[in-house]
């Protein structure tokens, strides 16, 4: 990988994760913590937009206090990689 994607890489795992000391697909293989969509959402981007996962699933997932399972996870892997 070059610097400059290692550095995109990084920078993409701290917004996500808010640590410096975590890769980018390990946090999706963990299962992607809502907590990352909120810190994107600080960044500006519409969660919504995204087409991840719908409005009422999302509700559903922030209630029962789940992750975005690898499968929708994934796509933040596609997008960064």
């Amino acid at each position: 990988m070059k610097t400059s994607d290692q550095s995109l890489e990084d920078a993409v795992a701290l917004v996500l994760s808010g640590r410096r000391d975590i890769r980018a697909d390990a946090l999706i293989r963990r299962g992607f913590p809502l907590a990352a969509l909120d810190r994107l959402a600080l960044h500006g981007v519409d969660i919504d937009q995204l087409n991840i996962i719908t409005p009422q699933t999302l509700s559903r997932r922030r209630a029962k206090g789940k992750p975005l399972p690898r499968e929708e996870g994934d796509w933040f892997s596609k997008r960064f990689s």
